[in-house]
């Protein structure tokens, strides 16, 4: 087996045309990740984490998870209703590892005029309404600003 370059029948004086080849190609691939590292700082500088979080944990009945009572439906509708919302930045629906009946709504609004006439909606209103029979307890709301 070779164990150099020589031995291998490699060059050791590569062409200057080879060293161009290199370069280039070297060149290419920095100015790719380049892009890709200013396309993502760009894409982060556009999220502002400021504003009014309302985070929401909600516990159904372990048998409204296990046969379907569309649970997987209503907090679909739930992520859909307030993704329309004026003021809404962002709608996360979590739903916890090994207890599959607990789940956590975390809801970003740009203020809490936004928020408030959210809740105060006949929208959310309906949604409570579909949600109680599912409830295992009671639903805990709590409202929190971005620590700056």
């Amino acid at each position: 087996m070779p164990r150099d370059a020589a031995s291998a029948g490699v060059s050791m004086n590569p062409s200057p045309g080879d060293i161009m080849k290199i370069v280039s190609s070297s060149v290419l691939a920095l100015a790719a990740c380049i892009a890709m590292l200013g396309v993502n700082a760009s894409a982060q500088a556009d999220v502002d984490h400021a504003g009014i979080y309302q985070v929401t944990l909600i516990n159904v009945l372990p048998d409204a998870v296990r046969h379907g009572n569309g649970v997987d439906t209503l907090f679909k509708d739930v992520k859909a209703t307030l993704e329309k919302e004026p003021g809404i930045v962002d709608v996360q629906v979590n739903q916890q590892v090994g207890a599959p009946y607990n789940f956590t709504l975390i809801e970003h609004w740009k203020d809490q005029a936004s928020l408030d006439a959210s809740n105060g909606s006949a929208q959310a209103h309906a949604l409570d309404d579909r949600l109680k029979p599912l409830l295992s307890g009671p639903v805990y709301r709590r409202v929190f600003k971005a620590f700056e």
